[in-house]
């Protein structure tokens, strides 16, 4: 009898030997709680993902960092604290007319109240001094829970890639179907 070719038999799945022991010497409530962990992780990403997206707000994007984090990148940094952060970010909000951030391919391990996780960005950034570029971006980060509140530790940001977009300018929010039709 001839198998299809769909048929998951045809398939050796590799054991992945972490998982079976985390779900196999874990509670229902441990699972839960680290399922939760991963969770607000995800939200904080989100958090610093629409900072940056609202004009590089320093003072939010702070917020999201413990006391004594680091934040650099291939090109800037290391900055400690988050005084050299939000000045940092300051710098960016300056120099970036419009930046769009879409993060994807997340992967967080969660070991009690210290965490790792990687995820990887493409997104568009315009330059009020320089054109616009669509850019690759690995995000390497360890977060830390401090009175039961997720922070990022310390944020690696591995460029992979740069694409310049000669002619893109960013003019403001797209108008609502509203406005449009009020204009016709």
């Amino acid at each position: 009898m001839a198998q299809k070719k769909n048929d998951r038999s045809l398939v050796s799945w590799p054991s992945n030997d972490k998982c079976e022991r985390v779900v196999g010497m874990a509670t229902v409530e441990e699972r839960l709680t680290r399922l939760e962990d991963i969770e607000a992780i995800r939200r904080l990403k989100s958090r610093y993902c629409n900072a940056c997206d609202d004009g590089h707000d320093a003072d939010a994007v702070a917020t999201i960092f413990a006391p004594d984090a680091v934040w650099e990148s291939t090109d800037h940094g290391p900055h400690r604290g988050h005084d050299e952060i939000r000045a940092a970010f300051q710098g960016f909000g300056q120099a970036v007319s419009f930046s769009q951030h879409n993060t994807t391919n997340l992967d967080i391990e969660v070991h009690g109240d210290r965490a790792v996780g990687t995820w990887h960005f493409i997104g568009v950034l315009d330059f009020h001094e320089a054109p616009a570029a669509l850019g690759s971006t690995r995000y390497e980060e360890e977060y830390v829970k401090l009175d039961g509140e997720w922070r990022i530790q310390h944020l690696r940001a591995v460029r992979l890639a740069v694409l310049p977009i000669i002619g893109l300018r960013h003019r403001g929010p797209v108008p609502s179907d509203e406005s449009t039709e009020a204009r016709s």
